[in-house]
């Protein structure tokens, strides 16, 4: 931590003071007398040595422990951002490179927060809350959180709040009261038997005439039941329905007759009341927010 020296204006000895402490009434160690402790210039509160790195990354060093240094209360102001964009040209840095260390401690910061996202599946109101004290702390004005950020917030609006997914634009044609909410290319897939061979025992016995034997015994065609890819196109999710329009292939699941729906890292399974079960492929995400649909307007 920075310290500043002060003169006491009582006893006149000097005083060490961190920068925390600067601003505010202090006691003097020396004659245990209150005064108050300026707040130093934001261009005095920052640390650069006399002689400057050669290499820049040694000179971005120096730009970004400044940066952590006047982050230290929580937020960066208007002032000290100046302050360090000063600073970044005494040290021949662009302003992209200021903002890349700006979202480097940024992201840093916001690593653990990211990984807990991710374990919940959802973005809460105190996850929102945290991210923006992140952002006023290093000056943030807009960031990209890349990944599935987005469709988290969705997943706990619906399940948490009750809010409903945002009606979306779609070329199908649906009932007077339906409405469109989501929609991804994906392949349709159910099972279906497919022949693997042969198996069985058979006898073979002399006719008597040459060239010709007689064979007695029996095979049966060996069959398992295996996931097959039945059309492409687009699956859309309404209020009421899962819609799949395929390239020759149409088929659609009314919400009622779904008993659940199952995720796995490359598809969403649909289990019915009746039929086959459908397999749409998805990644593990976008599964997880369609059976949030799914559950929020069964459950309506």
């Amino acid at each position: 931590m920075k310290t500043f020296i002060y003169q006491c204006p009582h006893c006149s000895e000097s005083c060490s003071i961190e920068m925390q402490y600067t601003g505010q009434n202090i006691v003097c160690p020396n004659c245990v007398q209150e005064f108050f402790a300026t707040k130093p210039e934001i261009d005095q509160t920052l640390s650069v040595p006399d002689k400057l790195p050669f290499f820049k990354s040694g000179r971005k060093k120096i730009l970004e422990d400044n940066l952590k240094q006047l982050a230290e209360d929580g937020e960066l102001s208007s002032d000290e951002e100046e302050s360090l964009n000063r600073l970044a040209e005494k040290l021949s840095l662009s302003r992209s490179d200021f903002d890349k260390i700006i979202e480097k401690l940024f992201f840093e910061e916001l690593e653990p927060l990211k990984k807990q996202i991710e374990k919940n599946w959802s973005v809460s109101d105190e996850d929102l809350e945290i991210i923006e004290a992140l952002k006023r702390k290093y000056g943030v004005k807009s960031l990209t959180i890349s990944g599935w950020f987005d469709f988290f917030r969705k997943v706990y609006l619906l399940e948490e709040k009750g809010v409903p997914p945002t009606p979306i634009d779609t070329s199908l044609m649906l009932d007077k009261t339906e409405i469109a909410v989501f929609e991804i290319n994906t392949a349709w897939n159910q099972t279906r038997a497919q022949r693997r061979g042969y198996a069985g025992a058979s006898v073979s016995i002399p006719s008597g005439i040459k060239g010709v034997r007689f064979r007695f015994g029996n095979y049966q065609p060996i069959t398992s039941q295996e996931i097959t890819e039945l059309d492409r196109g687009i699956l859309v999710v309404t209020n009421k329905r899962l819609y799949f329009k395929g390239q020759s292939r149409n088929t659609k699941v009314d919400y009622s007759k779904i008993i659940d729906a199952t995720i796995f890292t490359d598809s969403l399974k649909i289990d019915k009341q009746t039929g086959k079960d459908d397999w749409f492929t998805m990644n593990a995400v976008q599964a997880r927010y369609i059976s949030s649909i799914i559950g929020f307007y069964k459950s309506a």
